[in-house]
């Protein structure tokens, strides 16, 4: 019994694996499509259930052992008792090890989209107004992203009015040198004609 009981175990640990992979390896086709928020809904209702539903399969089943021993009849609950334990325990592992894959996959993608936003405020601090910035995520980074854009394009603007004026005080003082130029030797005329 004790065989069988183990390979009924190892067949339903085996489908979790199973599953748990298929999983993982369509939210990270989500992820790398760009579309995150759908990977992480599938993770939560995917991924998320399935481990908890297992895990208290194996506790159920735990708790049947422990029942078992108090009925008189825990010899024959043995195996089930060492199964349970090693499922628990590699159910633990493989969920540790899902946690890591998403943390890492997270991590990278805020280190690349941080390192391309300050690349960006780099070119927007020398002056390079025209910058191009990646706007289609809906996320911090995303909006980050459009208000660099924005302020970029503010600054442009206030860079252009400012030069503009520069430019118009510039028309200023020569008007008013010309006005001077020409009011001198008229103010000379004019006194010599009285």
């Amino acid at each position: 019994m004790g065989s069988e009981s183990e390979s009924v175990e190892l067949e339903r640990l085996s489908r979790f694996i199973l599953a748990s992979e298929t999983l993982m390896r369509r939210i990270e086709s989500l992820k790398q499509s760009g579309r995150e928020k759908e990977a992480e809904s599938l993770y939560r209702s995917g991924v998320r259930p399935l481990t908890e539903k297992y895990l208290k399969d194996a506790l159920s089943e735990s708790l049947k052992l422990e029942q078992a021993r108090r009925d008189g009849s825990f010899s024959r609950m043995v195996g089930w008792r060492r199964a349970t334990l090693v499922l628990l325990v590699l159910v633990a592992l493989l969920s540790f090890l899902l946690a890591g894959l998403w943390t890492r996959r997270l991590a990278r993608y805020v280190r690349d989209n941080t390192e391309y936003l300050a690349r960006a405020m780099a070119a927007v601090a020398s002056g390079n107004f025209r910058i191009s910035l990646k706007t289609e995520r809906d996320d911090e980074l995303g909006r980050l992203n459009r208000e660099l854009g924005e302020m970029a394009q503010r600054l442009e603007k206030t860079q252009r009015r400012l030069v503009e004026s520069e430019r118009l005080a510039a028309y200023g003082q020569l008007a008013r040198g010309a006005a001077r130029a020409l009011n001198n030797p008229l103010t000379a005329v004019l006194g010599y004609a009285d």
